[in-house]
């Protein structure tokens, strides 16, 4: 959106697509993250490693606000969410490198696993096993339904701070304050 202001409506459309794209995206590799996960942190550590994630992600986003209230009120706009989304990219940055320096060592594999004949390679055979995995599944259904639906507020997050802009007439940069208007 900085490089191309006059194209800056197809690439808001893009951005607004995100949470889409990411789903998508994250459906494919969620699993084989948490299983990463697992296999790195001991079961009595998880926990406390979920919480401690948590808690970083609640003060990045407490620190987020006076930020982005600079950043609106300095470039307004689509300058301002551009801005916005590298520093994003930033974050996400950061998170690679700090995964990239964790070396795995894959278990030895257990009797049971090794008699199990080897997975097929291609992803095909898996996306056509779906739809009969999910009608075997009335528990996962009713996950696969909670979880959908259950995102549906990081979309609606985002237009909910500019009408909430609207209706109480302040200017962008209010987006990251938490004060209410008088």
């Amino acid at each position: 959106m900085l490089l191309a202001p006059q194209a800056s409506a197809i690439i808001l459309t893009l951005v607004v697509l995100t949470p889409v794209v990411s789903g998508v995206v994250g459906g494919v590799g969620v699993n084989a993250w948490m299983e990463w996960v697992t296999r790195l942190i001991p079961q009595h550590l998880r926990a406390s490693g979920w919480a401690i994630r948590y808690l970083i992600q609640g003060i990045i986003g407490l620190a987020a606000g006076p930020v982005i209230h600079w950043v609106f009120t300095h470039q307004p706009g689509a300058h301002g969410y551009s801005t916005l989304h590298l520093i994003c990219f930033g974050f996400l940055a950061l998170s690679l490198a700090a995964q990239l320096g964790i070396r795995d060592e894959a278990p030895a594999p257990t009797p049971a696993q090794a008699k199990k004949p080897p997975l097929p390679l291609r992803y095909g055979p898996y996306l056509t096993a779906l739809p009969g995995m999910l009608r075997s599944q009335p528990q996962l259904i009713r996950l696969v339904l909670a979880r959908f639906t259950g995102m549906g507020y990081l979309m609606l997050a985002g237009f909910m701070s500019i009408h909430a802009l609207e209706v109480t007439q302040q200017p962008q940069a209010a987006i990251g304050t938490l004060s209410w208007p008088i």
